[in-house]
């Protein structure tokens, strides 16, 4: 029973290996350095993998004579360095998410006990409509934060 073959040829700019995994088998084996240029059974799974590359996802040879591969390697350090560079971003995002959690927190908490709280004495000319309008202002323009730590309602730990 003759197998089917294809013509591998490895296009790269760096030295990268083809594996192949045969069906049923658990095992990747090199085939074949780049260039390669060796006919290769078509059945089976394949992947590129190198030294100074990262492992490609897994793929199949057509059943054409003549089969080009080619490969634009991502490095082991550009991949780490997007690592990095989520992380350090994730970092910065929580404590922007937090602060932003807070100030609607307090705003949702003045809308619903402390605007109402005015609203209601007798000796303030504050309506409810109008606290709200004020609040919102008031953070709208960012002024929430420097008022809270202005006034000293909260102060950093010498």
């Amino acid at each position: 029973m003759d197998i089917a073959t294809s013509t591998v040829h490895i296009e790269s700019p760096s030295e990268v290996d083809l594996e192949h995994q045969a069906e049923g088998s658990g095992s990747w084996e090199v085939v074949c350095e780049s260039h390669c240029d060796r006919p290769l059974p078509v059945s089976g799974l394949y992947r590129i993998n190198g030294s100074t590359t990262r492992t490609s996802v897994t793929f199949k040879l057509s059943g054409d004579p003549r089969t080009v591969v080619r490969v634009d390697p991502s490095s082991t350090l550009a991949h780490g360095g997007g690592i990095l560079v989520t992380a350090v971003g994730a970092a910065f995002a929580i404590p922007t998410v937090a602060v932003t959690g807070a100030v609607i927190f307090v705003f949702v908490f003045g809308a619903i006990l402390v605007c109402p709280l005015l609203s209601g004495n007798k000796n303030s000319d504050v309506g409810y409509g109008e606290c709200l309008v004020d609040g919102t202002s008031f953070v709208a323009k960012g002024y929430t934060v420097p008022f809270v730590w202005g006034s000293g309602l909260i102060a950093l730990p010498h």
